[in-house]
């Protein structure tokens, strides 16, 4: 599994927790789990692409007047099968929709450096 830590988070990975801090909340401490910054389980060149969709979906958001406790909320994003999955709660159709768009995106999309790519079977 690839997955950018906690304590490996890079710039990346940090400019989007804190630009859309509503949408990548902070892990709450369970038992003997500290908690902490929202974990991104793939590779930094999927940035661009997570930046581009999480403004999305803000925006969608935004517009659809969503309050605090119906704000979308991400529960994992990671890379499987060569392709992103975002997984979140409190997405509308519009959201989801815009979700599959990026996911067809990232199979087009090197993970690892952000350069147009292909697809592997």
């Amino acid at each position: 599994m690839m997955t950018t830590t906690n304590t490996a988070m890079t710039n990346k990975f940090s400019l989007l927790t804190e630009k859309f801090s509503r949408l990548y909340p902070d892990s709450p401490a369970i038992g003997n789990y500290p908690g902490g910054p929202f974990v991104f389980e793939c590779h930094e060149g999927w940035c661009d692409l997570l930046y581009r969709l999480s403004e999305d979906i803000e925006d969608l958001a935004n517009a659809e007047l969503r309050s605090a406790d119906d704000w979308p909320q991400a529960t994992q994003v990671k890379a499987k099968f060569g392709e992103l999955r975002f997984y979140a709660n409190n997405l509308s159709k519009a959201m989801h929709d815009r979700v599959g768009e990026a996911t067809a995106e990232s199979i087009m999309t090197c993970e690892l450096c952000g350069a147009p790519g292909r697809g592997y079977n």
